[in-house]
């Protein structure tokens, strides 16, 4: 599973196998490697996830940056400067045989975000 965050311009393409954080106006967690992507540019970031994990992702639009966390341990910054002009949505891809459940916030979070975040 990567998930995070892609702007309007992305150009995720599932005939060249390219998902969150493959194309430069996208910025994803390999939650299967433990490696932060956007474009051609990757890193080891977090952890590697193990099924029933829980994934925290957040988005500080006044910052520009976005952070992850797993089972409520942040891993702080993942991104600055995210180019979020004209917008930006969430975003997951999965692999066959993947599957996750999304909670943009309509459940009560398990790890709520640390004080003082905005939804």
């Amino acid at each position: 599973v990567q998930l995070g965050w892609c702007g309007k311009n992305n150009e995720c393409d599932e005939a060249q196998e390219n998902g969150v954080g493959d194309d430069p106006n996208s910025w994803g967690f390999d939650t299967a490697r433990g490696k932060k992507w956007n474009g051609d540019e990757s890193e080891e970031y977090g952890a590697v996830c193990q099924p029933g994990d829980v994934v925290g992702c957040l988005l500080d639009a006044d910052r520009r940056t976005v952070s992850y966390s797993i089972n409520g341990k942040d891993f702080g910054v993942a991104f600055s400067n995210v180019n979020a002009l004209g917008g930006v949505f969430p975003a997951l891809s999965l692999e066959k045989g993947e599957s996750v459940l999304v909670n943009v916030g309509q459940f009560q979070f398990e790890y709520p975000p640390s004080s003082g975040v905005k939804s």
